[in-house]
């Protein structure tokens, strides 16, 4: 038997926050941090990226196991949006040394350079938001 359940906002609200609250500690609000690690001289994200792929590995796992309905089979056509995706992403992450949620942790620091790295972010989920019910994005 197949359980679908769709947690409630509040679930998401609270697993955002510990999550921020634990990517403070590390640091990761910093663009040092990234470059860093682009420069492999660092690699706390790296263990913290690892972290929680086993975490969420063990997780997915434990709930299927359970009966909990997944969905993990990506479509075949999504292969060059995945790689177009992806080298936009990196590019904007070389440029302003953030990653998305970062990002907003910078500001929340009152970084200033996290601002100019926001409207990037911005254009990239209007364009998502665009695209995605074409059938480019679909």
């Amino acid at each position: 038997m197949m359980i679908t359940l769709t947690a409630p906002l509040w679930v998401g609200v609270i697993f955002g926050m510990v999550v921020g609250a634990i990517g403070e500690i590390w640091g990761i609000a910093n663009p040092e941090t990234l470059i860093r690690l682009a420069r492999w001289k660092d690699r706390l994200l790296v263990g913290c990226i690892a972290i929680a792929s086993a975490v969420g590995a063990v997780t997915l796992y434990g709930l299927s196991a359970l009966g909990f309905s997944m969905h993990f089979s990506p479509k075949p056509i999504y292969i060059a949006g995945v790689m177009i995706g992806g080298l936009l992403f990196g590019a904007g992450m070389a440029i302003s040394g953030y990653v998305p949620g970062s990002e907003l942790m910078a500001l929340g620091e009152g970084r200033r350079d996290a601002v100019y790295a926001l409207p990037g972010g911005l254009l990239g989920a209007a364009a998502w938001t665009l695209l995605y019910p074409t059938p480019v994005g679909q």
